[in-house]
């Protein structure tokens, strides 16, 4: 590879349109016939596909900026993501997105090369700009533009299939239960601590924690962190534990404590199974840590007791004693078969 070029290319699609089931912003979702391509006077291809664009060529010179403006769209806080396949003849090292303000501002965002594979689609995201460059500070308040670059060497070749370019917001939840005790005694109470966390790296949105009480217990009580608001069952039944706030700062956490009253009718060895989920509006990166399960075994517990009186303080020669005899059982579970 000799000297290191930048090539701007436009890709045009559905321009700032909003994805419904994620609320992002997307910049150009690419359907294979509803785009541009135009830069300089380099030399490239483009394929269109069923959902996808194909970008390829060989860098023969530097070519021109490429952008397309829209109307100034506010994008503080927010990162892009790309979701793109490369090519196998692919030689660039790395892809930038430019969000433009007005000014010519520029925050970029860089997608190395290695984040991608070729052999299927994948979404990288990037929350936040690796860096700015213009002639002030850029103002995300006021996007007008967009542009994508490849970065590689003069003659060598860029090839990307480019399905779509968003700008979103993502927030990595998750949620850890713990139950105490286990086992626990059928007839006592059963207190879940739930943690509710948001890893990042912006603040969720709409949240929302789920908790169905397992078959065999009923509420009792919940205790609940600052500024989200629980409905709940009545105290004695069963159902679902509901909670919410309006947003969860990114590195936040919120801890609930739930007690339930575990039926003393539970059979010994029963094992109760409780789930709790969270969800935002907000994308999230990994779904997969979204809910969290315990499991308590039922060992049942009885107090049993004997006591044995003669009722006389002496026995007298040839006479008899009566002698009486009192089994009891404390609780707090009944005993099948004693002896």
């Amino acid at each position: 590879m000799t000297r290191q070029q930048w090539i701007a290319f436009i890709l045009l699609g559905l321009l700032l349109g909003t994805n419904p089931a994620r609320a992002d912003t997307i910049l150009s979702d690419f359907d294979g016939t509803n785009f541009g391509f135009a830069f300089g006077s380099w030399t490239g291809q483009t394929t269109p596909g069923p959902t996808f664009v194909t970008i390829g060529g060989l860098a023969t010179e530097q070519g021109g900026a490429g952008n397309f403006p829209f109307a100034a769209t506010n994008f503080t806080g927010m990162g892009v993501a790309m979701t793109a396949q490369l090519g196998a003849g692919n030689l660039a090292s790395e892809f930038q997105v430019h969000l433009i303000d007005g000014a010519d501002n520029r925050a970029v965002f860089v997608f190395p090369a290695t984040s991608f594979t070729n052999t299927s689609f994948a979404t990288v995201f990037v929350p936040a700009p690796t860096f700015n460059i213009g002639p002030g500070p850029v103002d995300l308040t006021k996007i007008v533009r967009f542009l994508v670059m490849g970065d590689f060497s003069s003659d060598d070749r860029l090839e990307i299939k480019i399905d779509r370019i968003f700008v979103t917001t993502q927030a990595d939840l998750s949620v850890t239960k713990i139950d105490s005790p286990d086992p626990v005694t059928a007839g006592t109470n059963l207190t879940y601590t739930i943690t509710a966390n948001n890893a990042g790296p912006n603040t969720a949105a709409s949240v929302s924690l789920s908790d169905t009480l397992p078959a065999d217990t009923t509420f009792e009580s919940v205790s609940v962190p600052g500024g989200w608001s629980c409905s709940t069952p009545a105290v004695g039944a069963g159902g679902t534990l509901t909670c919410s706030i309006a947003s969860l700062s990114a590195l936040a956490n919120a801890t609930f404590t739930l007690v339930v009253a575990v039926s003393p009718s539970v059979a010994n060895g029963t094992v109760l199974s409780n789930t709790a989920t969270l969800s935002s509006t907000t994308t999230d990166p990994d779904p997969g840590n979204n809910s969290a399960t315990a499991t308590t075994t039922v060992a049942n517990s009885a107090d049993l007791a004997i006591t044995k009186t003669d009722g006389v303080a002496n026995a007298t020669p040839g006479g008899s004693v009566t002698y009486t005899i009192v089994a009891s059982n404390a609780g707090p579970d009944g005993v099948p078969d004693a002896t």
